[in-house]
């Protein structure tokens, strides 16, 4: 909100100033009034793109820990469901070998994401990501409470399809 506010205060004084063609001696602006309101709209549009970047930077980051999350546990829980629901299918290879080198090669980029020192809001993500587990945790109990047999059908929905 700040930004927004100092954007439009400078864009009214730049407009002032420009009609009036303040510092003649190169100090200022000195062309005409529209010229300087599409130059100032230029940067604000520019301000606005960068504070978008920006956004979806972040948020990619943070949404990139939680894909990794389920990746990896998706990685584990697809070699027991196969060994329980279909064991004339399991693989010792596919299922269990290739799980876990799947799980080691992304404790890389993992661990990237979430190391200590990391810069404001980076540092946040790790814990933020650790309250979203913990609320799919409880909503997750909520449901098993309710219909024991939901995870049977989930894991087949996830597994089968």
């Amino acid at each position: 909100m700040r930004r927004f506010v100092d954007v439009r205060t400078t864009r009214s004084y730049l407009a002032s100033t420009s009609s009036h063609r303040a510092c003649p001696r190169g100090g200022g602006l000195t062309g005409p009034p529209s010229q300087v309101d599409r130059g100032v709209e230029v940067a604000i549009e520019r301000e606005a793109a960068g504070l978008t970047v920006i956004f979806f930077a972040e948020s990619s980051t943070f949404g990139t820990i939680l894909v990794l999350l389920v990746y990896g546990l998706s990685n584990l829980a697809l070699r027991f469901y196969y060994k329980k629901h279909h064991p004339d299918l399991f693989n010792a290879f596919r299922h269990g070998v290739l799980a876990i080198l799947g799980l080691i090669t992304i404790l890389v980029p993992y661990y990237y994401l979430a190391k200590p020192a990391q810069l404001t809001p980076y540092n946040w993500y790790p814990y933020m990501a650790l309250g979203v587990v913990v609320l799919a945790v409880i909503y997750a109990a909520t449901l098993v409470n309710r219909d024991p047999s939901i995870g049977d059908r989930i894991g087949s929905i996830v597994a089968d399809e």
